[in-house]
């Protein structure tokens, strides 16, 4: 918890590992790889929920990801506190990139 104070509340640097992004990277990869086979991939070559079956071309991609973002980062009530954010995007990128 005391990292996590550091990070909201003082504005500490966090880093993400060089193997964490090596696998994203890697990722990447695998996914671009099967999506100019022309594979189907949900939410990447399709819509999400009711639009699932609408087709997202390549050039469409980086739109359709944005606007995937924008939907839910919507909120309603006021914004929060900056070091509820900056707590919680580190909880993601802890959950995601494991040091």
């Amino acid at each position: 918890m005391d990292e996590v104070a550091r990070v909201a509340r003082r504005d500490a640097k966090v880093e993400i590992a060089s193997e964490a992004m090596q696998a994203v990277r890697d990722s990447e990869s695998a996914l671009r790889s099967v999506m100019s086979q022309g594979k189907k991939l949900y939410g990447l070559t399709t819509g999400v929920g009711a639009l699932d079956r609408n087709a997202i071309t390549p050039d469409m991609n980086r739109v359709a990801q944005i606007n995937l973002i924008r939907s839910h980062a919507a909120g309603v009530g006021a914004a929060m506190p900056s070091d509820q954010v900056r707590a919680n995007a580190y909880a993601i990128k802890y959950a995601l990139c494991w040091p």
